[in-house]
């Protein structure tokens, strides 16, 4: 039988005292570390010892333990106040399953029991699969640019589409330096954080646009909370406060189409998921254009309205899990052979 190893990065002494006690005796489980000091706990994780790491949110520097976790493929529970998940969720651009909220330290039982295996149930512990091969070995260099070679990529999201992001972010090769406009659906004063989170998950630099940004190579600028953004002119950005499209401000559909205006067949659309129906009219706009649509497909949306809606549309050129959207983006980037598209009823 394999072993759950265990770790957690708790403030509260009975919160920790808790998940002592909760593993203590048990002969599939092994607590490898728990302590207040997230680098403590920070660096068994990185020490590849780690298989759920339990993460007190009020903690500082959780971002960094959990970039670690991302990169050891470390199962982790984020544990915040009642009535916080939602707001934590986004904050932490994480999928809203690993965020769990207690009304009292000693939740924290509940919450690893409910991750633990029944000890006499019929199925053992197993370590999540190897990862699938990192972007770096799945594209080891830089291919040779072809003459659509695109001069910005625009990327929108909604619901789970922090969690999204990161994957997609945290998965292009280190040699990608195509620009990246993100817009999601966040209201003002959370998009900043959502820019210093996603900055740890990837080689590129992350920042929250502004009125008159500039933008090049190795850069993603996300919208602003409560303001649209738009491709003012090659390589530069505008913020407004125009009224909501689709009841959404930043509204997908207006980058996009600023980014068709622009930039013609030399962008890619993506569209990632999210609730609605933003962003469909802006990558048919796109695909007028001439520019390439990839959208993640139902099965591994968390809500599949937005990309669901393209799709409908008939203007997705590629229709991919959220783990096959880099490959589909970079196979376009280096003009290699068209990305098959995969089912998508849902």
């Amino acid at each position: 039988m394999a072993t759950l190893r265990v770790a957690a990065a708790l403030g509260r002494a009975l919160a920790r005292k808790c998940v002592r006690e909760t593993l203590d005796g048990r002969a599939d489980t092994e607590l490898v570390a728990v302590s207040p000091i997230v680098g403590t706990v920070r660096s068994r994780v990185e020490g590849g010892g780690v298989d759920l790491c339990l993460i007190d949110a009020g903690l500082d520097d959780v971002e960094s333990l959990l970039s670690a976790a991302r990169r050891r493929n470390v199962q982790v529970a984020v544990l915040v106040r009642e009535g916080d998940g939602a707001a934590a969720a986004r904050a932490f651009a994480l999928p809203r399953g690993q965020v769990r909220e207690i009304s009292r330290d000693t939740g924290v039982r509940d919450v690893l029991a409910g991750l633990l295996p029944e000890q006499d149930g019929p199925q053992a512990f197993r370590r999540p699969a190897p990862v699938r091969p990192s972007s770096a070995d799945r594209f080891p260099a830089r291919p040779a640019w072809s003459s659509t070679r695109p001069d910005v990529i625009v990327i929108g999201s909604s619901t789970g589409g922090p969690g999204a992001l990161a994957a997609v972010l945290g998965d292009l090769p280190p040699w990608f330096d195509v620009p990246i406009l993100i817009v999601q659906h966040m209201p003002p004063r959370f998009t900043a954080l959502m820019a210093r989170n996603l900055s740890r998950v990837t080689h590129l630099d992350v920042g929250e646009a502004g009125h008159g940004t500039t933008f090049g190579p190795g850069q993603v600028w996300i919208a602003p909370g409560g303001s649209h953004m738009v491709v003012d002119a090659p390589g530069r950005l505008a913020v407004n406060q125009d009224p909501p499209e689709q009841s959404c401000r930043p509204s997908v559909d207006v980058l996009f189409r600023s980014a068709a205006e622009v930039y013609g067949r030399r962008a890619i659309g993506v569209v990632l998921t999210g609730m609605g129906c933003d962003g469909a009219s802006g990558s048919e706009a796109l695909h007028r254009a001439g520019a390439s649509v990839v959208v993640q497909d139902a099965a591994s949306s968390v809500v599949w309205g937005m990309p669901g809606a393209v799709v409908a549309k008939g203007v997705a050129d590629d229709v991919v899990p959220l783990h096959g959207i880099v490959d589909a983006v970079v196979t376009r980037t280096g003009g290699r052979r068209r990305v098959q598209v995969g089912a998508h009823a849902g």
